[in-house]
């Protein structure tokens, strides 16, 4: 019963990661158990397929979050849950106990604020926002084996992970309240030296248009801006002056229109792309001074990083693109790199994720009340039993020296 005891433990534990060890282990599990105990053969069986509805409930509670969906852009950024695989592996774990705490060793973010949900437990504290951040930091990915980045919208930061290793970190600028960087999941696949910026359509109706009108056709060349005729490769640029400056302002008329190259375009020397429909990538910024800013919410959803080169050349095993002439160039990356943007109102003091405490970063897109309610209260994720009663391979009170 070695594996039995040790699902068992690990069920009694959940609380450290924001779940009801009483969704697994039911009353139910714990009479067919006891009968098991004393070699009744039917409640042995009875109990394997128990053990294995509970495992696989708690193993995907472990794996999936609650009340968070991030937009997930490239299904390569994450690896989706597989109940059979899961179970396969548990059945063939020679040393169920450390089987269960490979699946609990999670990312670094995610066991720093477990760690601290367990501290606030064990002092009797609300432990909702601990919970709810908890949540947010089930979405990165449990195992990492490579190279990703984690930003944190909520602190404004930026981490390079190698595996589970921290390889640096830096400032970022993210949205403002009213344009707030979403929560999502995608993967860097090239990135654009000296580019242009494609300014979206809801910039240049409620912040260009409306400069024009005031200051007219110079305020274009000013701002160093391109008016195309379309959204195609080869479309042909517009005289500023012909343009009804008026109709873009009230949105009746669309208008393309992009920063050429140079020191002074909104993207800076880089564009960190992940294909998506939202438009959110990372880039560089010539606004420097806002890195020196304590609140650093002032883009249009996009993310600016503090040090560019630095992270193209991490993404480039110091090969930089930005090493090579041209603008407007596309460099694919030797691998994609999966990028996870999330918000976390909670996380440790240090960048380096040392075992300091967390500090609370403000709320400023308003989503922890929400957050909240969602993380805390749910509906476990349960199977029917009728999945396991089949398979006679799933034993769990087995003896595990027959374990195959």
């Amino acid at each position: 019963m070695a594996h039995a005891d040790a699902l068992v433990a690990a069920f009694a534990d959940s609380s450290r990661h924001n779940r009801d060890p009483g969704d697994y282990l039911t009353p139910r599990l714990t009479r067919t158990l006891a009968a098991a105990r004393r070699g009744d053969g039917a409640a042995r069986r009875r109990a394997d397929a128990l053990l294995a509805q509970g495992f696989i409930a708690w193993a995907r509670d472990l794996d999936t979050p609650r009340g968070v969906n991030p937009v997930v852009t490239d299904p390569a950024a994450v690896t989706p849950f597989d109940p059979d695989a899961t179970l396969a592996a548990a059945v063939r774990a020679p040393d169920m106990s450390a089987h269960l705490a490979a699946l609990q060793t999670r990312h670094p973010l995610y066991e720093a604020l477990s760690s601290a949900l367990a501290g606030a437990i064990a002092k009797g504290e609300d432990v909702r926002l601990h919970a709810a951040n908890l949540e947010r930091a089930r979405t990165l990915p449990a195992a990492p084996a490579g190279r990703h980045i984690v930003v944190d919208a909520a602190g404004a930061r930026l981490w390079m992970f190698e595996g589970r290793r921290l390889a640096g970190t830096m400032k970022t600028v993210v949205g403002r309240p009213d344009m707030p960087t979403p929560l999502m999941s995608g993967m860097i696949r090239h990135v654009v030296t000296r580019p242009y910026w494609n300014i979206p359509e809801d910039i240049v109706q409620n912040s260009i248009a409306p400069a024009v009108l005031r200051a007219g056709a110079p305020e274009v060349r000013r701002r160093d801006l391109e008016i195309l005729a379309d959204w195609s490769p080869a479309a042909k640029p517009l005289d500023p002056a012909t343009v009804d400056w008026a109709a873009v302002a009230r949105g009746e008329l669309p208008l393309r229109v992009r920063q050429r190259p140079g020191p002074g375009n909104m993207m800076g020397r880089i564009k960190f792309m992940l294909p998506n429909d939202l438009g959110i990538y990372l880039h560089d910024t010539p606004k420097r001074a806002d890195f020196a800013r304590a609140a650093r919410f002032r883009s249009s959803g996009c993310v600016r990083v503090e040090d560019a080169p630095r992270l193209a050349a991490w993404l480039f095993d110091g090969a930089s693109p930005l090493a090579k002439p041209g603008r407007d160039r596309t460099t694919p990356l030797p691998t994609p790199v999966p990028v996870h943007i999330s918000y976390f109102t909670l996380a440790p003091k240090s960048d380096e994720l040392q075992a300091d405490g967390l500090r609370r970063n403000r709320d400023v897109y308003r989503r922890d009340e929400a957050a909240m309610v969602r993380a805390v209260g749910l509906e476990p994720t349960l199977l029917a039993e009728r999945d396991f009663e089949s398979r006679a391979s799933t034993s769990f009170t087995t003896p595990a020296r027959s374990m195959p």
